[in-house]
């Protein structure tokens, strides 16, 4: 689901999650689907990403009741300047991670 196929382009992260949960109860056990979902680490700590906004940053923590808006250190704006901002994805909702680098 998150790379290219020669059917269908890659989805984020985040949009396999939410696919994956949209099919509990219907193709999946909903207590299993949870559980992955927990589990499984969509942005590890660490990881760089692009905001929505244009910005450019580093996951530095996790929300753990909400794996796909985990909390993001924005290190770049759009056009390439230094900044130094904290963004708590699970808070900021217009905000979301557009692409991992």
């Amino acid at each position: 689901m998150t790379t290219d196929r020669v059917y269908k382009p890659k989805s984020s992260p985040n949009e396999a999650v939410e696919y994956i949960n949209s099919l509990s109860n219907y193709h999946f056990d909903y207590k299993i689907v949870k559980t992955f979902i927990r589990g499984v680490s969509i942005y590890p700590t660490g990881s760089y990403v692009v905001l929505n906004t244009g910005e450019k940053g580093c996951v530095i923590s996790q929300n753990e009741n909400l794996p796909t808006r985990p909390i993001i250190r924005a290190t770049e704006d759009k056009y390439g300047n230094p900044i130094d901002k904290i963004y708590d994805l699970m808070i900021c909702t217009s905000i979301f991670i557009q692409e991992m680098l």
